[in-house]
């Protein structure tokens, strides 16, 4: 009720301006889309900036009107062709854009906007990014963002049963990992092993993965990536009736018993638009090749709703997000055969964002609020929280996306954090603190004929003050720190489909809390910790260099990478039983990923990954703890174009190959490799906006028993057995 209440009063706050009063004037992009000779319908057409599109006639025409002046990115995107991406500058007459799209049987990658301050697709990125979206993303939800995306190239999932799964990219987590919710920027405690980001991705349209340092962006924690879950552009109805649609996604797994259903609405009339979101799921204990995990069921409810207006000046848009999650927490059933611990955690976002459209420019402004409360209690039964931890956060940024100068094309920037922590509860682990982060950044972009080259600078004045503790034995003080970032890339296209991409950027992360001040038993590390006050900001330098090729039969991604850190911070044993110190030190990680896909006939298709991470603290000369191993996979796929009605139906068979993990710190366990074997199949029915579909799905198909090296429980538990998914999924 809150959610609509605040959408209503927002809605009516606005609409009484003056400056966003309905205008209907402003100039049209038109145009007709062929493959050369024939018109192509349903392209979605895509002005990327205004978050506009539209959807080809079967005569392959498209309109968007009220397009305001400025340079932007228009997008065209059709299954069975590459897609095509342009730069047009409008400023104030209709313009014409004809486009000739080629036929592909891959399925080339897709537009980004998280590795860059306007769109490009992935492809053309100045860092190795990985888009899910369509159908690979339906099929790849699990209940968290680790689980989701842990079948990419470069990235895993660091599990605690079900619920608790933090994306690991290159070998880096936690707070090394900037996560975004459409840009919202998320402080959900992702400083405790236990805790992964509180997000919703059923509800997105599609997730960017940006690998590698990006702090000139995103400043502080994007060490090892960042993750935003981008959600569909907010309709509207200009030049067009007014609408409303419909979707039901509804989701059953056998392991663990889990029924997931998400439903959605949106509407628009004339510039307004509106769009609400339903998701909820309860799972059952998971259930390996040889036990039931007892109390590693989990459920969650996810409420998002949003409302906003475009016109000729730009647009503004309301957004709230309410999420209550219950997770259970598995422990050793030889020392605690009874153990029922659980927690729950309630978040709650709001956020507006204003783009201002004229002839200076493009002006984004967004401010934002989030609240994330965890409680851990001891046992089912228990009437009283063991562990609390509260945080508030405020965020805002104002980015400037100035017209092109000289052929440069860019963004200044602005961003402001400021986030307070409480802690309530009969545990203590931490102080009640509160963090203050400014940052000020330029990054541009310039195409000179086979080159597209971007350059970027940033710099951030931080503070951390904690509050005075007697138990903690902490008296109040404060912490602060600045650090300057820079990022610098060239890509070069040796021929049409092959280019050669170079990547040197730097990143920081200051010092958390729990880094700092921590001084009690941790859940998560199952260990006694303790912080210390004099740790400084961790700085990384990140080279990357990789090779990108694209035809219509194949695409393929070969990219190195050496990321090294100085004054890592890491835990190492106090020389007393369970006890550990944050300490600091220098780090280095390294390796590759492969992603590949080839097409040799409309019908059958090879998809296959391969990645590596060699992480070493080259101050104690030792491994770091929670590498991934080594990891191959192969997908093949028979994809007939139609069987009568259904469309798209196809059948597919996987292979995952997992290396066996040796190198080790002297507190970690390593794993032996495994192989597994996944399937699918599925189809669907309809066309435009009226799709119907069905996925069947079954994950480690032998139940082979195996250890997961990336799981919390890998010396207590073998990992998931055998899982069938069954995924239904309406367009109304």
């Amino acid at each position: 009720m809150k959610i609509v209440l605040g959408i209503a009063l927002g809605a009516s706050l606005l609409a009484p301006f003056p400056a966003l009063r309905a205008q209907q004037g402003g100039s049209a992009i038109v145009g007709v889309v062929t493959d050369g000779e024939r018109a192509i319908p349903f392209v979605r057409v895509a002005v990327v900036e205004l978050t506009r599109s539209t959807v080809t006639a079967a005569d392959g025409s498209y309109r968007i009107a009220a397009v305001p002046p400025g340079t932007y990115s228009v997008n065209f995107i059709r299954l069975g062709f590459a897609p095509v991406m342009k730069r047009l500058t409008i400023s104030g007459q209709e313009v014409g854009l004809n486009v000739a799209m080629v036929a592909s049987r891959v399925e080339l990658p897709p537009v980004q906007s998280t590795a860059s301050t306007y769109a490009t697709t992935a492809f053309m990125a100045p860092q190795p990014t990985t888009v899910l979206e369509g159908s690979a993303l339906r099929t790849s939800q699990g209940a968290s963002v680790g689980e989701t995306l842990e079948g990419l190239a470069g990235v895993r999932s660091l599990s605690m049963t079900t619920g608790i799964g933090k994306p690991v990219i290159r070998g880096l987590t936690s707070t090394r990992v900037v996560v975004l919710d459409n840009g919202h920027r998320l402080e959900t405690q992702q400083w405790g092993s236990d805790h992964s980001p509180n997000v919703e991705t059923a509800t997105a349209n599609r997730i960017e993965v940006l690998r590698g340092p990006a702090s000139v962006l995103y400043g502080s924690d994007a060490l090892g990536g960042v993750i935003n879950i981008v959600k569909p552009p907010l309709p509207d109805a200009i030049g067009q009736s007014p609408f409303y649609r419909g979707r039901l996604a509804a989701t059953f797994l056998s392991n663990p018993r889990s029924p997931d259903i998400t439903v959605g609405a949106e509407a628009a009339v004339s510039g307004w638009g509106v769009r609400g979101s339903l998701a909820t799921r309860a799972s059952g204990d998971m259930i390996t090749p040889v036990a039931v995990m007892r109390n590693t069921s989990n459920r969650a409810t996810n409420m998002e709703a949003t409302a906003g207006r475009r016109g000729n000046w730009g647009s503004v848009e309301l957004a709230a997000v309410t999420r209550e999650e219950r997770i259970e927490v598995y422990e050793d059933p030889v020392l605690f055969p009874s153990f029922s611990g659980f927690q729950r955690i309630a978040e709650e976002r709001y956020s507006l964002k204003s783009s201002l459209l004229g002839g200076f420019g493009r002006m984004e402004i967004m401010a934002g609020s989030e609240r994330n409360r965890r409680r851990e209690y001891d046992d089912e039964q228990a009437r009283y929280v063991a562990l609390g931890l509260l945080s508030t956060t405020l965020i805002g940024h104002a980015n400037y996306h100035h017209l092109p100068v000289g052929g440069m094309a860019g963004t200044i920037g602005l961003s402001l954090l400021r986030s307070d922590f409480e802690k309530f509860g009969r545990e203590t682990l931490i102080p009640s603190s509160s963090v203050r982060n400014l940052g000020a950044y330029l990054f541009e972009q310039r195409e000179l004929g086979r080159w597209k080259l971007s350059a970027g600078a940033r710099y951030d004045f931080r503070g951390l003050t904690a509050g005075r503790d007697t138990v903690l034995k902490i008296e109040r003080q404060t912490r602060r720190w600045g650090a300057a970032t820079g990022n610098v890339g060239a890509l070069y296209r040796l021929t049409e489909p092959v280019s050669l991409v170079l990547n040197v950027g730097s990143g920081f992360r200051a010092p958390s809390n729990a880094d700092l001040f921590a001084n009690g038993y941790h859940e998560g590390t199952r260990a006694f910790e303790r912080g210390d006050p004099d740790l400084g900001v961790e700085k990384s330098l990140n080279v990357d260099l990789a090779v990108r090729a694209a035809a219509s039969t194949f695409t393929v991604e070969l990219a190195g990478f050496v990321n090294t850190i100085r004054d890592y911070i890491y835990l190492k044993p106090a020389g007393t039983l369970d006890t550990l110190d944050h300490a600091q030190g220098n780090a280095r990680l390294s390796g590759f990923e492969l992603a590949g896909a080839f097409h040799p006939t409309d019908y059958f298709s090879l998809r296959g990954t391969a990645d590596y991470v060699r992480g070493q603290n080259t101050t104690l000369d030792l491994p770091l703890t929670f590498i991934p191993p080594m990891r191959g996979t192969l997908r093949a796929t028979v994809q007939p174009a139609a069987l009568r009605k259904l469309k798209s139906p196809y059948v597919a068979i996987t292979a995952e190959a997992v290396g066996a993990q040796r190198r080790l710190d002297p507190g970690d366990v390593g794993t032996s490799g495994y192989t597994l074997f996944h399937g699918g199949a599925g189809f669907s029915i309809g066309s435009g906006a009226k799709v119907r579909s069905l996925d069947i799905s079954v994950r480690n198909a032998f139940d082979k028993r195996y250890r997961n090296f990336m799981s919390q429980y890998k010396t207590i538990a073998h990992g998931q057995g055998r899982s069938v998914a069954v995924r239904l999924n309406f367009e109304m």
